[in-house]
């Protein structure tokens, strides 16, 4: 998993999922994994529907990446600004019970950004 936090120098990020600077954010999650099948680093990246949305705290996409030698991963993706910041976590791992750890994270990484109290 990664976090990321920051703001590109954006003022006045309004916290939440709404704001379209943050949806421009999500949709270029796209554009850096279509750059790693360029450089040969996947062989192939699908996006792929989770259906409903984990939590509706977060903006969500997901991916199957096929790495070079055949492995297959999933990808998670969610977004969020919280106190004028960008907050995206990245979460890859094999197919096998990936998806199940996933609200357990959520709930930690918002608990600790501070959407759930201390």
């Amino acid at each position: 998993a990664s976090i990321y936090v920051y703001n590109k120098g954006f003022a006045n990020l309004a916290n939440g999922t709404g704001d379209m600077r943050l949806r421009h954010e999500i949709a270029s999650i796209d554009d850096g994994l279509t750059e790693l099948v360029r450089r040969g680093e996947y062989l192939s990246v699908e996006r792929v529907d989770l259906g409903p949305a984990m939590s509706k705290a977060w903006l969500q996409v997901s991916h199957d990446i096929r790495l070079p030698g055949g492995k297959t991963l999933k990808s998670y993706s969610f977004m969020r600004v919280q106190n004028g910041y960008f907050v995206k976590l990245r979460i890859s791992g094999p197919p096998e019970g990936s998806q199940a750890r996933l609200p357990g994270f959520l709930l930690g990484v918002s608990r600790s950004i501070g959407l759930l109290g201390r």
